[in-house]
C-alpha cells in the first residue's frame, strides 16, 4: 500500500510569492528579533495541515476530493471546492504522493 504525504505546495509557492512581493523578510536586529510575517504564516500552515499528513480519510472527510488521477512526479490533487480565497490554515488544493 502506498503511503501518502500532503505537499502543500500552492499555499508554500503563494505565501512565499505575496511575502516576497510585499517586502516581508527576516531582518533581525538583536538576539530576539521577532520571526518574519512568512515565517509566522508558514508555521500556522504547517499546524493547520499536519492533520491531513498521514490521514487521508481525514482530508476526504473535510471536504477534500480527487481532482486528478496519479501524475507521476507530481502527485493526486485533491480540492475542497468550499474552501474560496487566500488563508495559509485553509489550503483549497492538498497534492498527496
Amino acid at each position: 500500500m502506498r503511503r501518502f504525504v500532503p505537499l502543500v505546495i500552492v499555499v508554500l509557492a503563494l505565501g512565499a510569492t505575496a511575502a516576497l512581493a510585499t517586502g516581508a523578510v527576516a531582518r533581525p536586529t538583536h538576539a530576539r528579533a521577532k520571526a518574519s510575517p512568512l515565517a509566522t504564516s508558514l508555521a500556522a500552515m504547517r499546524v493547520a495541515t499536519a492533520k491531513y499528513a498521514t490521514n487521508l480519510a481525514r482530508a476526504k472527510a473535510d471536504g477534500y476530493k480527487i481532482i486528478t488521477p496519479m501524475i507521476p512526479d507530481m502527485g493526486i490533487h485533491y480540492l475542497n471546492p468550499k474552501i474560496t480565497g487566500f488563508d495559509v490554515t485553509k489550503p483549497p488544493i492538498l497534492v498527496y504522493q
